[in-house]
C-alpha cells in the first residue's frame, strides 16, 4: 500500500462504488468482504472484513508514533497486530497480552535467510539452496531443520534474533502510517522473546535516539 494513492467514487444509477488501483489493493482478490467505517465526510478506514469485527487503531506516524503504539498495547494488556508501512515496506508485530509473540518485515534484509549469514548459522550457498525448496506449506525455517542443516534450537534463536530486530528497529520510523486491529494473536509462530516488551521499547526509543543524532 502507497501513501497518497487515490481511490475513484463511480456512480451507476442509484449505485456508488469505490475504485481503487490495482495497487493499494493489492492483498485483496475480488469477492474480499471489505468492511468501511466511515469519519464523516473527510475519511473512511477500509479493513477487510474478518479483521473488522475488532476494535483497531489508526494513525500516520506524523501524529501518532510507534512508541505511542507500544503504550497504548501495553496499558491495555491488548491481543492483536500491529501493522506500520511505508511506501512499500510493510512490517508487523503480533502481540499477545501485551507481550510480543512475532513479527514479519517485507525489507530482505530483516528475512529470516538474511538473518542467519549475518549470526555465522548458516552459508550463504546453503541458504541459496534452500531456497530453492521453499514452496506453499515448505517454509524456509522448515526446509532447513527438515534437511538437518539447521537443529531446531538454532533455527528457534534466529527467530527470536529476526523478531527483535524489526520490533527495534520499528522505533526510527517517523513517516509513514500505523494500524492495530484488536484480535487473536499467531498460534503456530509464536515465540517467546528473552526481553519483555517494555524492555524492547526501551531499547527501540534509545536506538531511535540515536538514529536522530547521526541524521543531525
Amino acid at each position: 500500500m502507497v501513501a497518497g494513492e487515490k481511490a475513484t467514487v463511480a456512480q451507476t444509477g442509484e449505485v456508488l462504488t469505490l475504485e481503487l488501483p490495482r495497487r493499494l489493493a493489492a492483498g485483496w482478490r475480488p469477492g474480499t468482504e471489505i468492511v468501511i467505517t466511515p469519519f464523516g465526510f473527510d475519511a473512511a478506514l477500509l479493513v477487510r472484513g474478518d479483521l473488522a469485527r475488532s476494535g483497531f487503531l489508526a494513525a500516520t506516524l506524523s501524529s501518532f508514533s510507534v512508541a505511542e503504539a507500544f503504550g497504548y498495547v501495553l496499558a491495555g494488556i491488548r491481543t492483536g497486530r500491529l501493522v506500520v508501512t511505508r511506501g512499500a515496506v510493510r512490517r508487523w508485530v503480533a502481540f499477545r497480552e501485551g507481550q510480543v509473540v512475532f513479527a514479519h518485515s517485507t525489507e530482505p534484509w530483516q528475512r529470516l535467510g538474511g538473518v542467519l549469514v549475518r549470526l555465522g548459522l548458516l552459508s550463504g550457498e546453503k541458504l541459496a539452496e534452500a531456497l530453492g525448496q521453499v514452496k506453499p506449506g515448505a517454509r524456509l525455517g522448515q526446509v532447513l531443520t527438515r534437511n538437518g542443516t539447521l537443529s531446531p534450537a538454532r533455527l528457534y534463536t534466529a527467530m527470536t534474533a529476526v523478531v527483535r530486530d524489526i520490533v527495534i528497529d520499528l522505533f526510527a520510523e517517523t513517516e509513514g502510517e500505523l494500524l492495530f486491529i484488536e484480535g487473536s494473536a499467531p498460534h503456530d509462530d509464536a515465540l517467546k522473546l528473552p526481553e519483555t516488551t517494555r524492555e524492547l521499547a526501551m531499547e527501540g526509543m534509545r536506538r531511535a535516539e540515536e538514529v536522530q543524532r547521526l541524521r543531525g
